[in-house]
């Protein structure tokens, strides 16, 4: 039985070195919705990795304020990062809480790996911390050399807000997050977040990922659970679904929720993965 190994970074002595404070590693935004500099989480991977695992606390929640965070992973030299995992919303999530995303992407031996974030708040600060996976749930031959981000709005450091449904409890129509991808997918991972522009309301919902035509979308990733609470946080688990997507294809989503109030509504993007 194969052995496979894991190396995290963020915390200890790999790539964070906060054992004297015994927190997760600091990365801070630029302006506002502008990134800041790169932040080294691992300076040197000690093996070929198959999946990387990001795990933050915050961008942490503030009443009435829109906090709506993206973050990216890159691996290179410092001033040559590449970027493997394209923005991917962190936003909007309880202070104290942590929140986990697992991207099927192939790092190599012996690179440094860094993380940057941009924000709707200037200055705004994420910790977090990567752990990269030898194997496992994605086998190495099926990870990706990189990922492509669909619906992402830099301007606003989220992603695209979604038709309002009729009425409760009730599909809404489909928007479109991208009218043609750039390449194959077989991995998705989805990001919400909450609408901007607005206070947050209290609600529990379900979004749908579609393909195809419009009104011919076929759901490839149906019904991901959500909850919005009216401290401007939402709440979700952003898993990683095998899809089988061709290059060229449009993407769109809907939702259904609990209430249809203004402040109910998400906005929601994809990264994809060949």
């Amino acid at each position: 039985m194969a052995i496979w190994p894991l190396q995290s970074a963020g915390v200890g002595a790999e790539g964070g070195a906060l054992t004297a404070s015994s927190l997760l590693t600091t990365v801070t935004a630029g302006t506002a919705h502008a990134k800041g500099a790169w932040v080294t989480m691992i300076a040197s991977t000690g093996f070929p990795a198959s999946e990387v695992i990001v795990q933050s606390q915050g961008a942490a929640n503030v009443a009435a304020t829109d906090t709506s965070t993206l973050f990216e992973i890159a691996i290179g030299a410092a001033a040559s990062e590449v970027v493997v995992v394209p923005e991917t919303p962190c936003g909007h999530i309880d202070a104290g809480g942590f929140h986990n995303w697992r991207f099927p992407v192939a790092v190599p031996a012996g690179v440094r790996v860094s993380m940057r974030i941009q924000s709707a708040v200037a200055s705004k600060t994420l910790t977090a911390q990567v752990r990269l996976v030898g194997g496992g749930v994605v086998p190495p031959e099926a990870s990706s050399a990189r990922g492509d981000a669909y619906g992402i709005l830099t301007a606003s450091s989220g992603g695209t807000a979604l038709t309002v449904a009729g009425a409760t409890h009730t599909k809404s129509a489909w928007t479109q997050l991208v009218a043609s991808t750039t390449g194959r997918a077989r991995f998705m991972v989805v990001g919400l977040q909450p609408v901007v522009g607005t206070v947050i309301a209290a609600t529990a919902g379900l979004v749908d990922i579609g393909v195809g035509a419009a009104a011919a979308e076929q759901v490839v990733v149906p019904n991901v659970p959500y909850s919005t609470i009216a401290t401007e946080v939402i709440r979700y688990e952003a898993i990683t679904v095998p899809v089988t997507i061709p290059s060229g294809t449009r993407i769109a989503a809907r939702y259904q929720a609990d209430s249809i109030a203004a402040g109910t509504l998400p906005r929601v993007s994809v990264v994809t993965f060949a």
